[in-house]
């Protein structure tokens, strides 16, 4: 329901409330769980200090429960933070977890994260394009998540390259394609995939056609503008607010 505020209330009170330690693997759900509310109400401290706690624990009772989820939340985080060592040490930790875990949709994803940072925040589209077709090879070896189901997630990551390599017909037939996934609920992976009404729109501009543009760009704004502050956020209402502006001229 994307009550996020109450979700953090029910946890953390009924974490404070046993007397006793949970066993290992609760104790890391919790700390998992409270990490993941706490980035989605923005208290992007509080949520780094729980993720830390928790690699930490797992690390000192020496078992794997959540850890491919703890370091993909890891290097989503230092991401968004701008954090380059982190994100390059997290990311080659989803790296090792696929390979000691024969996990190929561990390895698969550190393809898409690699993919995704390039397009959006190094903005090296050609070393986008080569990390979402290894994403796309891998994936077509691997179908049993629904990450790899219909391609989805390829479609979005390789639009946004063939949007920065300025090739915009080729790109906008793929953004068109591209579906929200319903089973999205954080608000990190939700203002990832609101940035594709962006890019369509930005595509539909640079083709000439404000009108659609304009529209693609305030369906993105609508959808966003609840969202805490991250740096999508920002891109997505930048993009509806330049294309406002530029269509309010004419």
């Amino acid at each position: 329901a994307h009550n996020y505020e109450e979700a953090l209330g029910i946890i953390m009170q009924e974490h404070a409330r046993f007397d006793s330690p949970f066993d290992a693997m609760t104790t890391i759900e919790y700390l998992y769980c409270e990490s993941l509310l706490f980035s989605a109400v923005g208290n992007y401290e509080q949520a780094q200090i729980k993720m830390t706690e928790a690699l930490n624990f797992s690390k000192e009772e020496r078992i794997f429960y959540r850890i491919d989820d703890l370091y993909r939340l890891a290097c989503f985080q230092a991401m968004i933070n701008g954090n380059e060592e982190d994100r390059s040490y997290y990311l080659m930790k989803v790296r090792q977890y696929g390979e000691f875990a024969e996990n190929k949709f561990s390895i698969a994803i550190a393809e898409y994260f690699e993919a995704h940072f390039h397009n959006s925040y190094s903005k090296d589209y050609l070393k986008a394009n080569v990390h979402i077709e290894r994403f796309l090879e891998l994936g077509n070896e691997f179908s049993g998540k629904t990450l790899m189901k219909d391609n989805n997630h390829y479609l979005l990551e390789k639009g946004k390259a063939l949007y920065g390599l300025g090739q915009y017909k080729e790109a906008l037939p793929i953004l068109i394609k591209y579906q929200v996934p319903t089973y999205l609920h954080h608000p990190y992976d939700l203002s990832t995939a609101y940035e594709v009404y962006s890019y369509r729109a930005l595509c539909y501009a640079q083709l000439g056609d404000q009108e659609k543009g304009l529209h693609e760009a305030k369906i993105g704004y609508d959808l966003i503008i609840k969202l805490p502050d991250i740096p999508y956020k920002k891109f997505i209402i930048q993009t509806y607010t330049d294309l406002k502006k530029s269509s309010d001229s004419l």
